[in-house]
């Protein structure tokens, strides 16, 4: 399980490189630098080595879709991002308020012309992730299921508001959702975590599940910057309550607190490898 670190765009390379990368797709339109950083060809100049899934460990790059932002782009938007950056995977746009929509627009967005395209052209065959929603836990699993019905094979992309109402039902973190993950699609399912969430330690529950290790592939996660900008360092019980604090990529930080943010990415690549130091 690795961490796929979301920093600002004036410290893209602040923190350790894990070979996991996830890329705002709504930045790559905003900001050329950090579009620059993250093309295919950015990425090769700097010796990135892209994955050819099931090949060795170089690096895999997963391309948002900006639901989580707020900033959703249209299907042609996301494909002119996706030719640019060519990631190893392409999450599927989604509404975070409609299992109705996110199914339909999966659907739509799997069986059009301009993805078929894509697929052929693309330089990197890539990989579809889904991300499943639902008022409750009992239409996030509906959800889960009908979208696993649009194509054989997909990644399962968890969001973090769903680590709340799971810890609401006594469950450590989305944990249980996992499991219904590998329930539904079987073991070789990939699972992501879109986002660490208001208890990071579910980081470590998970790394401590084998089971549940090897099909969370990693999380992405900008907690290091968020904390760093409110000058906290995470401890070793971790982070009990993050506060209702949101990262910003247009932020410049200062030399300490930079370092505030490295100390914090330690601590979270530590309950990856399943200790807490």
């Amino acid at each position: 399980m690795k961490a796929a670190f979301v920093s600002p765009v004036k410290h893209l390379e602040a923190l350790p490189d894990t070979c996991y990368h996830m890329v705002l797709a709504h930045l790559v339109r905003e900001h050329e630098e950090y579009a620059g950083f993250y093309s295919i060809s950015g990425r090769t100049s700097r010796g990135w080595e892209p994955q050819i899934m099931g090949s060795g460990k170089p690096h895999i790059t997963i391309l948002d879709n900006g639901a989580a932002e707020d900033k959703l782009l249209s299907s042609v938007e996301l494909i002119e991002v996706a030719r640019l950056v060519q990631p190893n995977v392409l999450v599927v746009p989604d509404d975070m308020d409609s299992t109705e929509n996110t199914v339909e627009m999966a659907k739509e967005f799997l069986r059009s012309d301009i993805v078929r395209d894509y697929v052929n052209d693309a330089v990197i065959t890539p990989q579809f992730m889904v991300v499943p929603h639902g008022q409750g836990l009992a239409l996030w699993r509906q959800c889960l299921q009908r979208l696993l019905c649009i194509s054989s094979y997909l990644w399962v992309g968890i969001a973090k508001k769903y680590s709340r109402i799971c810890e609401a039902s006594h469950t450590t973190g989305r944990l249980g959702l996992v499991r219904d993950v590998l329930n539904i699609q079987g073991n070789d399912t990939k699972v992501h975590l879109l986002g660490s969430a208001l208890n990071p330690l579910e980081l470590l529950a998970i790394a401590r599940m084998p089971f549940l290790r090897d099909a969370v592939q990693g999380v992405d996660t900008a907690l290091p910057w968020v904390l760093a900008w409110n000058s906290i360092v995470m401890g070793r019980a971790g982070l009990l309550y993050r506060g209702d604090w949101h990262s910003d990529e247009e932020r410049e930080y200062t030399f300490l607190q930079e370092a505030m943010a490295q100390a914090n990415a330690s601590v979270i690549l530590s309950y990856l490898r399943g200790s807490r130091w």
